[in-house]
């Protein structure tokens, strides 16, 4: 027998959860919750900063949005509901995390366009801005973020070094770095990484790649044949996840 008829003749569970598990399965478009700042009220409702992207929500008529609210947020089949702030000593700052809400994730991220080796910018001091690496997302309080990026740069002689800084720009603090000397004046491809630490969260915050040159010139470039820069925001979680040591 059909498993739908099965379900008709015998069913093993009736009320809301039983529907609400049917129609997930149904759509396969689970409910989604998770969290951001607002950044504008509108007539239509609000405009949440969730990670490196907005989206906009309607909100409940309970609730009297103001720009800068973190809020919580329920989507289902592609529209959001900004469900209020969370407030009270008794709220889990979980409650305003991206994504789930409780664990890892993506902030953002940025996966360069060209791989045909166009210049970006070049140096020979800095530290200069590298365009393109560049993203700003809303930190939740209390969790870690790890900025990771992938970098093509050339030095005009082989004795010149480049150093690469990962600047979170709200705090301005360093949270990352890379050096090292060219040895060839070919393509070179390495990965810089740092860590925000959850101490900043809370707050929209900005991060961006620097690149300073010593003993040449250093050139950033967008990407080559094998492959192309990017830069990715990772939410760690929150002290639940990551063990300080």
């Amino acid at each position: 027998m059909h498993p739908d008829l099965i379900s008709a003749v015998l069913p093993r569970n009736i009320g809301p959860a039983s529907s609400t598990t049917g129609a997930a399965a149904r759509t396969d478009a689970q409910s989604d919750l998770r969290a951001g700042v607002v950044t504008a009220v509108t007539t239509r409702g609000v405009t949440v900063q969730v990670g490196a992207q907005s989206v906009d929500a309607a909100h409940l008529d309970s609730y009297a949005p103001a720009v800068g609210d973190a809020v919580a947020l329920l989507t289902f089949q592609d529209a959001w509901l900004a469900l209020g702030r969370p407030v009270g000593p008794g709220t889990p700052t979980d409650l305003t995390a991206q994504g789930s809400g409780i664990g890892p994730g993506f902030l953002g991220a940025t996966s360069l366009t060209g791989i045909s080796g166009g210049t970006l910018v070049s140096t020979a001091a800095g530290p200069a801005d590298v365009p393109k690496y560049a993203q700003t997302y809303y930190h939740p309080p209390g969790h870690v973020i790890m900025v990771v990026c992938g970098v093509v740069w050339t030095a005009s002689v082989t004795t010149a070094s480049a150093t690469f800084l990962i600047q979170e720009t709200t705090a301005a603090t360093t949270p990352g770095f890379f050096r090292h000397v060219a040895g060839v004046t070919t393509d070179l491809c390495h990965i810089v990484y740092g860590i925000i630490p959850a101490t900043q969260g809370g707050q929209s915050s900005s991060v961006k790649l620097q690149v300073s040159a010593t003993g040449g010139t250093i050139t950033v470039k967008d990407g080559i044949a094998a492959g192309r820069g990017f830069m990715y925001l990772l939410d760690l979680g929150d002290k639940s996840f990551v063990v300080t040591k």
